[in-house]
């Protein structure tokens, strides 16, 4: 079911391409998939209010959600705090280094002449690239909390 879903939403990229790359896609890609695509239907199936409150009220989903939006936060906070210091040219403190490091080892290098914009790049690449497992093991390191 997921398959056929990310297939019709490549469909209407595809199909939308040039009208997304201009700025001027002015509706979200699932209302550009066909009448009788999958996507509307779960969208619509959602907009009532009985499949919204088995999805959000089932307790340990709330749980877990909330405990991913805390990991995240934490990893993005802390890695832009060492962008903008890595990217305004002045000592990285310990912490920066720490930061600098989970992401390679000779991270002096890829940083290098980079803009505020790339770095931040990089700690998102990064990021998003982690499997939960290490997005936790990180962000404990980054509270103090690691073994």
């Amino acid at each position: 079911m997921i398959n056929l879903m990310i297939k019709e939403i490549i469909e209407a990229f595809e199909d939308n391409y040039e009208r997304i790359m201009e700025g001027s896609l002015d509706s979200s890609l699932i209302s550009r998939t066909n009448n009788d695509s999958l996507c509307r239907k779960i969208k619509a199936l959602y907009k009532e209010e009985k499949l919204k409150k088995k999805i959000y009220q089932n307790q340990r989903n709330v749980l877990l959600e909330l405990g991913a939006y805390s990991v995240i936060s934490i990893l993005l906070e802390n890695s832009i705090e060492a962008a903008r210091e890595i990217a305004s040219g002045k000592e990285s403190s310990y912490k920066t280094k720490i930061i600098q490091n989970f992401i390679k080892q000779d991270s002096d290098e890829i940083f290098k002449g980079k803009r505020l914009y790339g770095i931040i790049i990089l700690f998102l690449d990064y990021i998003v690239g982690m499997t939960d497992n290490h997005a936790i093991y990180i962000n404990k390191q980054l509270l103090g909390m690691g073994n």
